[in-house]
């Protein structure tokens, strides 16, 4: 892909210790299943660098299964492939917080340097999605 090309004229070297700086704001979700008795939910979502274990939460938006956050974080991605997971939880003030549904993406598979708007279908969820902004700078 015309993508991965360009991953590979970038100057990462294996076993250097970052690949990228990867921004990622977390937009807004739609469709999300109710996990409270009144059928909504109260949403909130963990974005992490699974290799690295790095992660990073959205506040939480009481009674809502179209919650919108427009949060934004930064994470440093150790390699192109380096697999970002999404998940969107149910908070819970009394006990364990549910999970409504997840997602992952992989920065090599979007182009660099530039800005993208992703809606990601959650999966565990019928028809939840996850509306993400993806902007990956590769490390020189």
């Amino acid at each position: 892909s015309a993508a991965s090309d360009v991953y590979k004229r970038q100057t990462y070297v294996p076993g250097s210790k970052y690949f990228a700086d990867v921004e990622i704001r977390i937009l807004e979700a739609k469709n999300l299943p109710g996990k409270n008795l009144n059928g909504s939910s109260d949403p909130f979502v963990t974005c992490r660098v699974i290799e690295t274990g790095e992660k990073k939460s959205t506040q939480f938006i009481k009674n809502t299964v179209n919650p919108r956050w427009s949060e934004t974080f930064h994470f440093l991605v150790p390699r192109p492939d380096s697999p970002i997971e999404f998940q969107v939880w149910s908070h819970n003030r009394w006990r364990l917080s549910q999970i409504i549904g997840w997602q992952t993406i992989t920065p090599s598979k979007l182009s660099p340097q530039t800005r993208h708007n992703l809606w990601l279908l959650l999966v565990g969820t019928p028809d939840g999605q996850l509306n993400v902004e993806v902007m990956i700078n590769p490390r020189v």
